[in-house]
C-alpha cells in the first residue's frame, strides 16, 4: 500500500488524450497515489491501468458521505478498501 493521497471522483470521464495525460502526470512525479471513483468509465480505466495508479471503482457505499477536506484515506484497490483514518 502506498502512503499518500488519494483524489476521489465521483465520476470518470476520458477522452482520447486520457492516457497521454495520466502518463504524462507519471511522468512529472504528479500521477495521484490512488483513486476512488463513484462511476469509471473505459478510456479512465485504461489510463489507471496503463499507469499503474492504484483505483477502486464503483466502491459500495458512496465514501464521499464519509470524506471530509484534510482526511488521509488508505486505498487497497486489489480488495477494494477505502479506510479514511482522519487528519
Amino acid at each position: 500500500m502506498r502512503k499518500s493521497l488519494s483524489p476521489s471522483l465521483t465520476t470518470g470521464k476520458g477522452s482520447s488524450g486520457g492516457d497521454f495525460a495520466a502518463w504524462a502526470a507519471k511522468e512529472n512525479g504528479n500521477a495521484p497515489t490512488a483513486m476512488i471513483c463513484l462511476e469509471g468509465e473505459p478510456v479512465l480505466s485504461g489510463a489507471v491501468i496503463a499507469t499503474e495508479i492504484l483505483t477502486v471503482d464503483r466502491p459500495e457505499k458512496n465514501v464521499f458521505d464519509l470524506i471530509k477536506i484534510g482526511d488521509y484515506v488508505k486505498v487497497d484497490a486489489t480488495a477494494g478498501i477505502i479506510e479514511v483514518v482522519g487528519k
